[in-house]
């Protein structure tokens, strides 16, 4: 590991053989893990200067049928069988790199600052006008190009887009929503900002043009501007309700691909359907209902700089337009939406076999009436083991427990009050609109939590102080069990002995947090040769059904006798 950091910190040799040499270190099932002496490492070197790739962009209905048919056919030839995520560290997280940075992974984020998201402020800049540079008048979500022209003479460009006529409210909410989740989690997106505004504050520039059906670009009229905005929600007092995303930094070079690498991109080593960020966001898209969660709702930009303009390419999620129960003019659709991808081979197949008569998830999903505009999104059908996007994912395919655990670990770090402030960002203009959706946002997290907090230890977070280990139990730490109903074992064992020890009784938490400490042998000082000390921990609930899940975390003394945390391990079944 030692060697690993420093090709990590360094540049030399490839990129891939040091986030390898790191999985290997931590994946094998095959004997005990052998770590490396050096700390875990937290920061990819993937930033390294290189020349400007070529812009590739997708077509949309190539996407839908690449995805659809040609992708998993292409794999099912390989006779591929599923491998562990190749790019996390030591404890199971992954690096800081152009795809990913540590948020609420690993610490803990304020409410406020959640409802920020990326974006510098709440609110938008002050601006005397609003010029329009370009627009998309028609379909379900029109808007425009606009340039805000500040007080101090600098100008910011934007995407305003607008609630289409189905749905009024939730189109915009869910981008806002949307990006601010995905921030907290670790991604990078856009900063998007739901907005009132007089419209006459729209001014049309001199070569503004719109996009007509059929491809072709023409001059922009106010009547467009009215068109594009007839059915947008307005407060009393005539402001439009609009989302505006912020224009990502550098130049653009399309979206990214869930599976491959991209060829021009020397940085770029691993293989995306294996990258645990993209693999574990399945269950932050299943939380939302983010189906749409594809190519073609990504991004990369350029990031360059003096002298030489060379650069990085950084990556991005960006339209969450879909999330929080988006429904489309076939209501038959629309129902199956979470459920089943939009050509599902297997559910036809069963449908066709059984003339329908097989009762299905989205036979009995219904809206509400006190929120409407959020469709078929709710808690009581929801199944996060069994959610489906609308076209296959091929990291969401190779997503296994590990990679959700990671995801549910920072989905259960949302809490209430998070959700109600990110639910405030949204702006509704009916309360009733906020408490359904905060309602729904709470019940879906949760029965994310405990199915994969089910699956595996959800002992976190160790820390070393003198010769005492401390875990935190998330479970009851973040709120979804009492400290009452815990129960805790610790064996201990050296990676270099034979033999092993009874597992002791270590009885409640440590204090009503669900912080677990644990005393370290005595005779810590002499362990340094002896191999790293393994300190099992498992935890049994009174209101499980389940066998206790097993956390391994490895120590290392130095000369002195002072511990570290070298690695986890997690078990997902009876130890």
């Amino acid at each position: 590991m030692r060697r690993l950091s420093s090709m990590i910190s360094t540049g030399t040799g490839t990129l891939l053989a040091a986030l390898w040499a790191g999985f290997v270190l931590i994946g094998c099932a095959s004997g005990p893990p052998q770590f490396s002496d050096s700390d875990v490492v937290w920061q990819v070197n993937d930033q390294r200067p290189i020349e400007k790739p070529k812009s590739r962009w997708t077509p949309k209905y190539w996407d839908a049928v690449d995805a659809t048919l040609f992708r998993p056919l292409t794999r099912a030839f390989r006779l591929e069988t599923p491998e562990p995520a190749k790019n996390v560290n030591a404890w199971g997280h992954v690096p800081n790199s152009s795809w990913y940075t540590n948020r609420f992974s690993t610490h803990s984020i304020t409410p406020d600052r959640v409802a920020r998201g990326p974006c510098e402020s709440t609110d938008m800049p002050r601006g005397d006008e609003w010029v329009i540079k370009g627009g998309k008048v028609g379909g379900n979500n029109p808007g425009f190009i606009i340039e805000v022209h500040q007080e101090d003479g600098s100008t910011t460009n934007y995407l305003l887009k607008f609630d289409g006529e189905l749905q009024t409210e939730r189109a915009t909410a869910a981008d806002v929503i949307g990006s601010k989740v995905y921030w907290a989690a670790g991604f990078e997106a856009p900063c998007n900002r739901v907005v009132y505004f007089d419209s006459d504050r729209l001014v049309i520039g001199d070569d503004a043009t719109k996009e007509d059906r059929v491809g072709r670009e023409t001059p922009l009229t106010r009547e467009d501007v009215k068109k594009a905005m007839k059915h947008t929600p307005r407060l009393d007092d005539g402001r439009v309700r609009a989302v505006a995303s912020k224009f990502l930094p550098g130049e653009p070079l399309g979206p990214f691909s869930y599976e491959g690498t991209r060829r021009d991109d020397p940085n770029d080593v691993i293989p995306h359907e294996d990258r645990r960020e993209l693999r574990g966001s399945k269950v932050i898209a299943a939380w939302l209902n983010h189906f749409d969660a594809r190519e073609q709702n990504t991004y990369t930009s350029f990031i360059s700089g003096p002298p030489s303009q060379k650069g990085y390419v950084q990556h991005f999620m960006l339209d969450f337009g879909d999330c929080l129960g988006s429904r489309w003019p076939s209501d038959g659709m629309s129902r199956r939406f979470g459920y089943s991808w939009y050509v599902d081979g297997a559910d036809m197949l069963v449908d066709f076999m059984t003339l329908g008569i097989v009762p299905r998830p989205w036979h009995k999903v219904r809206t509400y009436s006190e929120a409407p505009i959020f469709g078929y999104y709710d808690v009581k059908h929801f199944q996060p083991e069994t959610w489906k996007a609308g076209y296959p994912n091929m990291a969401f395919r190779h997503m296994d427990d590990r990679d959700a655990f990671w995801a549910t670990n920072i989905i259960s770090r949302f809490s209430q009050e998070h959700i109600r402030h990110l639910v405030e960002a949204a702006k509704f203009t009916k309360s009733s609109y906020d408490r359904y959706l905060e309602r729904v946002l709470v019940g879906r997290r949760n029965k994310i939590v405990e199915h994969y907090f089910r699956q595996m230890s959800p002992l976190v977070d160790p820390r070393v102080r003198g010769s005492v280990l401390c875990v935190d139990d998330a479970w009851v730490a973040r709120g979804y069990g009492a400290v009452d109903d815990a129960f805790y074992d610790v064996k201990f064992r050296s990676t270099r002995t034979e033999g092993d020890t009874s597992w002791e009784n270590l009885g409640r938490p440590s204090n009503s947090q669900g912080r677990l400490c644990v005393d370290l042998p005595s005779d810590a000082a002499t362990q340094a040769g002896r191999g790293d000390l393994v300190v099992h921990l498992r935890v049994r609930r009174t209101d499980q059904r389940d066998p206790a899940r097993d956390a391994r975390f490895y120590l290392r003394a130095d000369d002195t006798g002072s511990w570290r945390v070298v690695g986890i391990t997690r078990v997902g079944d009876r130890p």
